[in-house]
């Protein structure tokens, strides 16, 4: 028997494939292109696992700042693709070829400017550990300590051209932070405010009675008012003032000489209070705006081809009418190489393929319960939501048939999958239901599906249409293959 007749949910050995893919005469696991290179990949797959998690992680604080400042060779409190392509291809010109720098570019410059600020940066940096990543924080980091910075040099803070850019940088920043403390918006910072905004920036785990005790001690020590009973009160003053002293200590960053790197030190080590804006531009493409600007009052009609630039914005189109997406990239691998940039919780359709029908190392319940993971991960990444990659690549993977309690068709269909239908399913609990919920679901407009496939229209038509639930509701965009090399 084939491993397709011994996992009914993956007869991709037989049929998953495109005539022209397949060779002559193939038939069941042995004869199978995807089985064949699926064997090869297994094999590696544990020396690629130790990789993997030797893989150093990257968002040390001081690290991502220092690495921003190094890329940033002229000084304009900006990166460029010509800068970013200069200190890498110092390194290894081989290795960082202008197309691989272009598809780092694009997924950074998340509003297609032509430049990357330090939000930016610090959004692409927190999305994932992969060694790409490290390379680049790595080669930022060697070129800013084999230069010596000039006072008044454009910063990552924005500082750009003068001080005063920077003072006035630094004060926007100590504005953003007061606000996340200052729940009730009355311009002082409650004691139970300030130990609640505590307990997010730190997490539950780790914000334990040693902490909560060194936090209202630095609380009173900033000049709060008051008594434990009446309530304790900080002026918005104060608490600037409190933070800044005790900012500076941590960073040994001076806040009247270096004003810029101050306030770049306080984005990234208070990152929760600027999460908002993290997770509306560090997902894949997020559609948290009221309407993608340019968007068109009806739908477009899919399937819709499009140049691959222009991808997130199609994206972003797709998720405000409420579509799930699937990417047709016509035998190029660029949109995955693309999307695994990005900040996405994925599930890999080859690999589940290699490890339940080919290596058969794991049963399809073991593979369902962690596509579950990803899925829960995807909904619920630190109080916040990222898009769900599901990657297809040159196969016909039965989704169909793979989906269900665990995995459920209904995610495919976001008209049908609402917060609701996932609490009820026990994908979160209430009190994250509940923080989905607020702004307008404002949270949750950032996680969306996303499927990506080489085939081309043709072959998705007569291998896909039964394999993916919901198949005509996705907005199908196809990707121009001529638009590859633009």
């Amino acid at each position: 028997r084939t491993a397709g007749h011994h996992y009914g949910f993956c007869n991709f050995a037989e049929s998953a494939m495109a005539p022209k893919q397949r060779r002559p005469g193939s038939q069941g696991r042995t004869g199978s292109p995807v089985a064949s290179r699926g064997a090869s990949q297994a094999k590696a797959q544990p020396k690629s696992k130790a990789k993997a998690k030797a893989e150093p992680k990257v968002a040390v604080a001081g690290q991502i700042l220092k690495a921003f400042e190094g890329l940033d060779t002229n000084g304009d409190g900006t990166i460029h693709q010509d800068e970013l392509k200069e200190v890498m291809q110092a390194l290894d010109r081989k290795t960082w070829t202008d197309k691989k720098i272009g598809l780092i570019m694009s997924a950074i410059d998340v509003d297609s400017k032509g430049r990357v600020d330090y939000d930016e940066f610090v959004r692409w940096v927190m999305g994932g550990s992969d060694k790409d990543r490290t390379a680049v924080l790595k080669a930022g980091e060697a070129r800013a300590n084999s230069k010596p910075r000039a006072r008044g040099e454009g910063s990552a803070g924005g500082a750009g051209t003068s001080d005063a850019d920077s003072q006035e940088e630094l004060e926007k920043v100590l504005e953003k932070i007061f606000t996340f403390y200052d729940e009730d918006q009355d311009g002082q910072i409650e004691r139970i405010e300030w130990l609640d905004g505590e307990e997010k920036r730190l997490g539950k785990l780790d914000f334990g009675p040693k902490n909560r005790k060194e936090a209202i001690a630095w609380f009173k020590e900033a000049g709060a008012v008051g008594t434990p009973v009446d309530g304790m009160f900080l002026s918005k003053e104060n608490f600037k003032t409190a933070l800044v002293k005790k900012v500076a200590e941590e960073s040994g960053i001076s806040a009247s000489a270096e004003p810029g790197r101050l306030a770049a030190f306080l984005r990234e080590s208070r990152a929760v209070a600027f999460a908002e804006v993290v997770t509306a531009g560090g997902a894949a493409a997020s559609s948290s705006a009221p309407q993608p600007e340019g968007a068109p009052a009806e739908p477009p009609t899919y399937p819709l081809t499009i140049k691959f630039k222009d991808l997130m914005e199609a994206t972003r189109e797709a998720t405000y009418f409420k579509r799930a997406v699937l990417v047709l990239s016509n035998d190029k691998t660029e949109v995955e190489t693309f999307l695994n940039y990005r900040s996405t919780q994925l599930i890999d359709c080859k690999q589940i393929i290699n490890e339940t029908c080919i290596q058969k190392s794991k049963s399809k319940e073991d593979a369902q319960a962690e596509a579950r993971k990803q899925l829960t991960a995807a909904m619920n990444s630190s109080g916040f939501t990222k898009p769900l990659h599901i990657r297809l690549s040159n196969s016909a993977f039965d989704l169909t048939k793979f989906c269900g309690d665990e995995v459920p068709a209904d995610i495919f269909n976001p008209h049908l999958w609402t917060i609701e239908e996932a609490f009820k399913r026990g994908f979160f609990e209430a009190g994250h239901k509940a923080n989905l919920e607020i702004e307008d679901e404002k949270k949750w407009k950032d996680f969306y599906v996303i499927i990506t496939s080489t085939f081309d229209s043709e072959r998705a038509k007569e291998f896909l249409t039964d394999k993916i639930p919901h198949f005509n509701e996705l907005a199908i965009l196809l990707i121009d293959p001529a638009s590859f090399e633009e």
